[in-house]
């Protein structure tokens, strides 16, 4: 089945709120005045799997004011679905959402689970290696990450290979329960029609976004993958400040295993942010709102030149 644009404006959409949720903050609660709070605020609202008060907190508020102004923008450009594309979206969702959908759904992928414990189980500590291997030596050779974000990308890609590894993709019961998971959090999201879902503001986009962040986390935990625990168990300590410029190392279990990194921390309007997070999304601001073929094509030659 094709999914035309329109179809998947609500996925792409949210994604975009999901990065740009590495970047906003609130109107309302202040900032929290000290680098190490701002992080474990950011942390909580991901465990809450509270979007917008993550996405408010993780940028000073004039700028997160630009980002919902563009927004807007970008969603009054966008052109009319057809009738076509209302149809689609409404088969699309119904398939998620009607009273039948567990059953059918899960018939759909028993052939999948059929041939994954034929062709695919016994390889799949062998793929997971390979993959794994090869993301460790991109990682490597990446020159702008330091010594430091290698060591932790590389702690990181070993703990997800162990239980990636392992993972019980043929267990029937478990997939019936996978499938139950993605429909109830399909029908959590509250989507009547494809004209409803363009009429979505920021804010609204943003919540359903935190709907979808906790399905995902309820999916993955179902194989082993508890994300809460890993976000419960962060622990934040100064490194050094000065001035407006500060630095924290960041502590977290994942899989039983300790793992911790450092994050470049500014002050802008008494509160703190990262540093990497306000660059990013100053970038994304200063970028054209919408890009035609040629621009994307000189942009990703000059990048790959650039690369060279």
């Amino acid at each position: 089945m094709i999914l035309r644009r329109h179809t998947l404006a609500f996925i792409g959409l949210t994604a975009a709120a999901l990065l740009l949720a590495a970047c906003k903050r609130e109107e309302g609660p202040a900032a929290p005045d000290s680098p190490a709070a701002a992080v474990e605020a950011l942390a909580g609202s991901l465990r809450e799997n509270d979007l917008v008060r993550f996405s408010k907190l993780s940028v000073p508020p004039a700028m997160y004011a630009r980002l919902e102004a563009r927004w807007r923008e970008q969603q009054a450009q966008q052109p009319a679905p057809s009738d076509e594309e209302r149809e689609e979206f409404a088969q699309t969702l119904a398939r998620f959402t009607d009273a039948d959908a567990e059953e059918r759904l899960y018939a759909e992928l028993e052939p999948s689970l059929a041939r994954f414990e034929s062709e695919v189980a016994a390889q799949l500590p062998l793929m997971v290696a390979m993959g794994s291997g090869f993301i460790s030596a991109s990682v490597q050779q990446s020159d702008t990450l330091s010594d430091a974000q290698k060591q932790h990308a590389n702690e990181v890609i070993g703990a997800l290979a162990g239980w990636a590894s392992a993972l019980p993709l043929g267990d029937r019961q478990k997939a019936r329960q996978a499938v139950g998971v993605v429909v109830d959090t399909a029908r959590r999201l509250e989507l009547d029609s494809l004209d409803r879902m363009r009429e979505f503001s920021f804010e609204e986009t943003l919540v359903r976004g935190g709907t979808l962040l906790g399905g995902g986390k309820r999916l993955m935990a179902l194989y082993g993958f508890d994300i809460d625990r890993a976000l419960d168990s962060v622990r934040v300590e100064p490194v050094s400040e000065n001035g407006d410029q500060a630095r924290v190392r960041v502590h977290y279990t994942l899989f039983d295993k300790p793992m911790s990194f450092e994050v470049e921390m500014v002050r802008i309007d008494g509160g703190w942010y990262s540093a990497d997070a306000v660059a990013g999304t100053q970038a994304q601001l200063d970028a054209p709102l919408f890009e035609d073929d040629e621009q994307a094509f000189a942009r990703d030659e000059t990048d790959g030149n650039a690369a060279d």
